[in-house]
């Protein structure tokens, strides 16, 4: 199967991940619409709660699959087949743990009774979720961008369809949203089944899977204070705000998100591609000038496409609370002061962009705990200034802190990526 060049890989990633969240933009009319403002906000602590445990349930086992799947050490089948085992054991256990410790849970997280039903459901789709999006992951490290765009999008119709009947005709609110997740997440895992079964077996390498934990636990810590890190402001404005507040502030990150969409594009092309390169070099097959020329022009693009994104954005986020669709607007007046947010959360995701591409320096060092500290530092400025500001400020000043803990976040590795390069340099 032929592998797509970084910048086309890139291309189809970004057009693709585009396409599978105006699925999502799409549906914002239908959310908003249906569900006042404090209601979203439920639904966004409901997805703030899922996100952190989701990190939890593939315990950074993806960022270390893509590691050792490279690593000539080991035959990929072995590495596929530990990997995908230990998320199914995982999961499952996490999953009963957290069915049989839901009341104390939504308690500490100040849910009502009312929600409790949607934590029974969230359970089981933590773990559909984390086989699901590690048979995409297999795909996308395979360097298969082609089958893995296809396969996402026909996933992203599929939740489309499932949100308009289970909200439209059976009325479920909330839990009809996450069920329709849930639904397309089992179309994911059937149509990248055949990819997965190419390189299974039943089995676990332990010696493996060792270093596969080794490798990946602070990246999971780190992943749970970067989601922290997005999420927490939420918690924070509904103690010092309410309830209403959080929703209109998770429509302002949903716009801010056009931003994400290309930082994870790239992303996702970005690490296999010159980890692969990276390889190239130490055997001879490729020259340390052509893998920092191309390195330096990877920088470039990121930086030009991220503020052509800032700019347009920007330029046409103030019409989104004007338009109208079918006698619906694509966002209530009720969700207008969104519009002020939107800028710093795009500038968060820039700066978040830039970490991406750092972020090599840890993976050439084979020192995952700077993810970790990275994060730490990310998170821990991010909630000092989310305390700090909200008070006064409310969702801006939440906006605000977020856009600085991920600037933090992006210098520490961008330390990191400096002393890697000027090792490889001499």
């Amino acid at each position: 199967m032929k592998k797509a060049k970084l910048s086309r890989a890139t291309s189809m990633y970004f057009i693709g991940n585009i396409l599978v969240r105006l699925s999502s933009f799409l549906l914002m009319p239908l959310y908003v619409n249906l569900l006042s403002t404090e209601q979203f906000g439920d639904y966004a602590l409901v997805m703030a709660v899922y996100s952190v445990l989701n990190v939890i349930y593939q315990a950074g086992l993806l960022q270390g699959f893509t590691k050792y799947f490279f690593d000539q050490e080991y035959d990929q089948k072995r590495v596929v087949s530990t990997t995908f085992n230990a998320l199914f054991i995982l999961g499952l256990t996490l999953s009963i743990l957290f069915v049989l410790l839901i009341k104390p849970l939504t308690s500490i997280f100040g849910f009502s009774l009312q929600l409790k039903p949607l934590f029974y459901f969230l359970a089981w789709l933590l773990l559909l979720d984390s086989l699901a999006l590690f048979s995409l992951h297999l795909l996308k490290t395979k360097q298969l961008a082609k089958q893995a765009v296809l396969y996402s999008l026909i996933t992203a119709v599929v939740n489309i369809v499932l949100n308009l009947v289970l909200l439209l005709v059976f009325k479920l609110g909330i839990i009809g949203i996450l069920i329709a997740q849930g639904g397309a997440n089992i179309v994911l895992l059937l149509l990248c089944l055949k990819w997965v079964n190419r390189g299974y077996t039943f089995s676990i390498d332990f010696a493996l899977l060792k270093r596969l934990l080794v490798f990946s636990f602070p990246l999971m810590l780190a992943g749970v204070c970067g989601i922290l890190m997005d999420v927490a402001d939420r918690f924070i404005i509904d103690l010092y705000v309410d309830r209403s507040a959080v929703g209109i502030y998770s429509v302002a990150y949903k716009i801010g998100l056009v931003m994400s969409l290309f930082v994870v594009s790239f992303r996702t092309a970005y690490l296999p591609y010159f980890l692969d390169l990276r390889g190239k070099v130490q055997s001879g097959a490729e020259s340390a000038q052509s893998f920092f020329g191309k390195l330096r022009r990877s920088f470039l693009l990121l930086i030009l496409v991220m503020l052509l994104i800032l700019g347009v954005v920007m330029l046409l986020v103030p019409y989104l609370f004007k338009l109208k669709l079918f006698g619906f607007t694509l966002f209530g007046e009720a969700y207008l002061p969104a519009v002020s947010i939107v800028p710093y959360i795009l500038l968060a995701y820039l700066f978040n962009g830039l970490a991406a591409f750092f972020s090599i320096g840890p993976y050439i060092s084979g020192k995952s705990r700077h993810f970790l500290i990275s994060d730490a530092i990310g998170l821990g400025g991010n909630i000092i200034l989310n305390l700090l500001l909200i008070p006064t400020y409310g969702m801006k000043g939440a906006a605000i802190a977020t856009m600085l803990g991920f600037f933090m976040a992006t210098l520490y590795l961008f330390i990191i990526f400096i002393k890697e390069i000027n090792v490889i340099k001499a």
